[in-house]
């Protein structure tokens, strides 16, 4: 009798039962038919491969004399072996997270990130627990949406080839021509795609010795020089086994409604010439429920032009952390995104928005962004909200921060502040919860860099940040900003 299919959901570090489903469900199924689907059969097929030949490599002449010694004298390339080879990790879970978002499936990237680097812990605890809540399935196999993340498995595959060509050299085992060694490192990275959980180690090995083992290199040295990547390896699956405790533990207990509606609130002042087609698109998202604007004053036809848009109109005194906190009052929808005058939503937006919510543990988040008309030091402004909410974390206006609306109820509303409203409020969100960026892009206008100069604009945003820091009020900063 074929065991019952498992209801499972896609989940930001791990796959969760589906809402509904019994635990009795799944005390039927097999270990091993809940490993051959969920993962292929990646832990067992490690275990298959690495037990025989740790086996095979005493009867190759492993001397732990030999063992020894290189070790000793591969010792200060550990270091940075070690950080390389993490950094291929980091860069292969990022091609993981853009392999997701090619087929629509990827939430955030943090969980991309967060999925990627706890899988083998995932499949190993699968293997021996057989723990369907703790499975990875629905992650890309094959080649299947691969060419968007082209560019990242290409980076993270050259690390791995370095840092096999670095252990090999410094554990002496380079071959007298070119061509042998970089056949050595191709028989090496085979093993590791073959045996992924502990990078290939033990498999490697065995087969390195077999083919070195005709030009006199002693087995204990050709194990001594795949360590520093088993190292890595452990790194790798014990920080994935804390980060995936940890995740268990922030989420027990946590419930938060389902999103389905969106309000925009879009902060203007004499916006006339560029409203009409903000808000289309806004009104083009199927998630948005209504878009209300709050005008600040305007003295041209933003009003009627609002009005005549089919927008929700509101009046505050000008300066947009209050016109944002007076929007935020009145809306409606379960999620609130603010909305500068000059960005454009994509129709996907509102999709992507719901999408990262499904993170529970996700309060708020934007959009990534991209500049229209780009001017050249303008370039790589994608990175660089990954690096603003990674390390400034914080989301800024003109990446459209989204918020869920009983979050922002529960810290009291958007700060009234004349500027730097943005950096406030995601300070108080990320008391609740996480920030994140949502798979769909936003497009903005560069006019403050045009009018300015984009080096003189940085300078001054970059000025006003730290005075903020250092404890500046907003009404200063605004008289230095301008």
């Amino acid at each position: 009798m074929s065991a019952p299919s498992l209801p499972l959901r896609v989940g930001p570090a791990y796959l969760a039962v589906a809402p509904g489903a019994r635990p009795s469900q799944h005390s039927r199924v097999p270990r091993w038919e809940i490993i051959r689907r969920l993962h292929g059969c990646s832990a067992a097929w490690q275990l298959s491969l690495l037990l025989p030949a740790l086996c095979l490599l005493p009867s190759m002449g492993l001397r732990w004399e030999d063992l020894a010694g290189s070790v000793r004298s591969l010792a200060p390339t550990v270091p940075l072996t070690l950080a390389l080879a993490l950094c291929a990790g980091f860069l292969s879970s990022l091609a993981f997270h853009f392999r997701l978002r090619a087929r629509g499936t990827a939430m955030h990237v943090g969980a991309s990130l967060r999925m990627a680097w706890t899988r083998p812990w995932v499949e190993l605890r699968c293997l021996v627990s057989a723990a369907p809540e703790a499975s990875l399935a629905g992650a890309p196999r094959g080649w299947g949406g691969s060419a968007p993340a082209l560019p990242w498995i290409i980076a993270s595959e050259g690390l791995e080839w370095i840092v096999l060509a670095a252990c090999g050299w410094a554990g002496g085992l380079a071959p007298g021509s070119g061509a042998a060694a970089c056949g050595c490192v191709f028989v090496a990275r085979v093993a590791g795609l073959a045996a992924p959980i502990f990078g290939g180690w033990g498999v490697r090995e065995a087969l390195l010795c077999g083919v070195l083992g005709s030009a006199g290199i002693p087995a204990g040295r050709v194990v001594a020089a795949g360590l520093p990547i088993l190292g890595a390896a452990l790194v790798r699956l014990i920080s994935g086994g804390w980060m995936f405790a940890a995740e268990q533990r922030r989420r027990r207990g946590l419930h938060r409604g389902s999103v389905a509606r969106i309000s925009v609130v879009m902060p203007v002042l004499n916006e006339a010439d560029g409203l009409e087609e903000t808000v289309g698109r806004a009104l083009r998202v199927p998630e948005v429920s209504e878009v209300i604007v709050v005008d600040g004053g305007s003295r041209d036809a933003t009003r009627e032009r609002a009005r005549r848009l089919g927008a929700r109109l509101l009046e505050s005194p000008a300066g947009r952390g209050g016109q944002m906190r007076a929007g935020g009052l009145v809306a409606t929808g379960d999620v609130v995104l603010f909305l500068h005058a000059d960005t454009w939503l994509e129709p996907g937006a509102g999709k992507a928005v719901l999408r990262c919510l499904e993170d529970p543990t996700v309060v708020a988040g934007g959009f990534w962004k991209r500049f229209r008309q780009t001017p050249l030091l303008l370039l790589g402004s994608r990175p660089k909200c990954l690096v603003r909410l990674l390390v400034g974390r914080r989301i800024v206006g003109d990446m459209a921060m989204f918020v869920r609306r009983e979050e922002l109820v529960a810290i009291g509303g958007v700060p009234s502040m004349e500027l730097m409203e943005d950096f406030e409020l995601s300070r108080r969100l990320r008391a609740r919860g996480r920030l994140a960026l949502a798979e769909s892009t936003v497009s903005t206008s560069a006019r403050r860099f045009r009018e300015h100069g984009v080096v003189a604009t940085y300078l001054r945003m970059w000025r006003v940040a730290t005075l903020y820091r250092l404890g500046r009020s907003p009404s200063d900063l605004r008289r230095i900003y301008g």
